[in-house]
């Protein structure tokens, strides 16, 4: 995910992994902005 470089595909900035001992594992994912929705984007 990190080589991948295209303007049509949401850049991955960071992720990071949480356990709690109630829900189990949880992978975090942060994304990089986008300022308006998709279907805008695309017209």
């Amino acid at each position: 995910m990190h080589m991948l470089d295209h303007p049509d595909i949401v850049g991955l900035k960071h992720y990071l992994f949480l356990t709690t001992k109630v829900d189990g594992f949880y992978l975090n994912l942060v994304l990089e902005f986008v300022p308006e929705p998709v279907n805008r984007m695309e017209r």
